[in-house]
C-alpha cells in the first residue's frame, strides 16, 4: 500500500478510515476477483462472436476492428464501474457491521470532499464508478437497523 502526501493533512479520524477501507475494499477485490473474471469472458463472447460474423461477411478489416474494439472497451469499462461499485458497498458494509456506523463517517465526509477535486476524464469515469456518499449512508444505515439485524 503507497500512502501520499495527503495522507498527513487529514485527520486522525480520516486516516483510520482510509486506511480501513482500503484493507476492506482489498479484501473485497480479492474475494471477488475470480466472479469478475469469469463474469466478463461469459459478457464478452457475443463480442467477439460478433467478430467472427464480421469477418464471415468479408466486412473489411478497419470497420470490422473498430465496431469490435470499441464495445470491447465499453464493456469493459462498463463492467469495471459495476463491480468496482458492488465492492465499495460490500466494503462499506463490512466496516459497519465491524467497526460500527459511525466510524464511517469521517470517510464519508473525506470521500465527499475528494469527489469535487477530480478532474478530467479519468476523474469522471471514477466518479461514475464509485457510489455517492449519500447512498453509501442510506445502505449502512438500513444494515445497521436493529430490524434489518434480526432478519439476517
Amino acid at each position: 500500500m503507497t500512502i501520499g502526501a495527503g495522507y498527513d493533512d487529514l485527520t486522525e479520524a480520516e486516516q483510520d478510515c482510509a486506511l480501513a477501507a482500503a484493507v476492506a475494499r482489498a479484501e473485497m477485490v480479492r474475494a471477488s476477483m475470480w466472479k469478475y473474471v469469469v463474469a466478463f469472458v461469459v459478457l464478452s463472447a457475443p463480442v467477439f462472436a460478433l467478430e467472427c460474423a464480421l469477418f464471415e461477411l468479408s466486412v473489411s478489416i478497419v470497420p470490422n476492428l473498430t465496431i469490435v474494439i470499441s464495445l470491447y472497451t465499453v464493456g469493459y469499462l462498463a463492467s469495471m464501474a459495476a463491480w468496482w461499485r458492488r465492492v465499495v458497498y460490500r466494503a462499506d458494509a463490512r466496516l459497519a457491521t465491524v467497526m460500527g456506523r459511525e466510524f464511517l463517517n469521517p470517510l464519508f465526509d473525506l470521500e465527499r470532499r475528494a469527489r469535487y477535486q477530480r478532474r478530467g476524464l479519468f476523474g469522471a469515469y471514477w466518479s461514475l464508478s464509485t457510489p455517492e456518499e449519500t447512498r453509501r449512508e442510506q445502505a449502512i444505515s438500513y444494515l445497521t437497523k436493529p430490524s434489518a439485524l434480526a432478519a439476517a
